[in-house]
């Protein structure tokens, strides 16, 4: 990203309060982004980006330490991919 643009991006987070991390129902991204889930807000885009990825690595651990096709197995599949589909957005462009 651009210095410029990157500033901007920080600007806009101050001028509409944070961002919010979504994650598509179902894993299903073609839903509508207002269908998506809230799972929590955070004040910067570097903190929102670095939580999504650290949610994701737990749970690929998880998923490595059970066998696989185990029940256990597959939730932890399930939670590993809704968090990497995820998304980081402006609190304002919630709708």
């Amino acid at each position: 990203m651009r210095p410029l643009a990157k500033c901007l991006v920080q600007v806009g987070a101050l001028v509409f309060g944070g961002w919010l991390l979504v994650t598509p129902p179902g894993n299903d991204v073609t839903r509508p982004q207002k269908e998506w889930h809230q799972e929590r807000s955070f004040d910067t885009l570097q903190q929102c980006a670095s939580y999504r990825e650290r949610e994701a690595d737990e749970l690929i651990k998880k998923m490595e330490t059970v066998p696989e096709g185990s029940p256990d197995y597959k939730v932890y599949d399930r939670a590993a991919t809704r968090y990497l589909l995820g998304k980081c957005i402006l609190t304002e462009s919630v709708p």
